[in-house]
């Protein structure tokens, strides 16, 4: 199979059009990175602080759920039904 090589003019344009891509880069992340540091809004701060707490109840919620499926349910039924110690059965017990 023949392969049709390029002038060294070609490949000489196309390596600097990458090179100039990456130096366009470089420069454009150096100016734009300044504009971005800039301090945090107010607004923005204080709906972080919103959603984070949102996050917490939903959280919060999801667990008390979870507790509440059929084997957490079905545990505190069982101790619920058993029979109450009174004090005559305890003192029989510690003898």
């Amino acid at each position: 199979m023949l392969v049709d090589i390029p002038d060294a003019s070609v490949i000489l344009v196309s390596v600097l059009a990458f090179l100039g891509g990456l130096v366009t880069l470089y420069l454009y992340t150096k100016i734009r990175s300044p504009s971005i540091a800039e301090k945090p809004n107010s607004i923005n701060l204080e709906r972080i602080d919103y959603y984070e707490k949102e996050l917490i109840d939903l959280k919060i919620r999801l667990d008390t759920m979870e507790l509440d499926g059929e084997g957490f349910v079905d545990s505190v039924v069982y101790k619920k039904n058993t029979k109450p110690v009174t004090k005559h059965e305890t003192k029989n017990m510690n003898l």
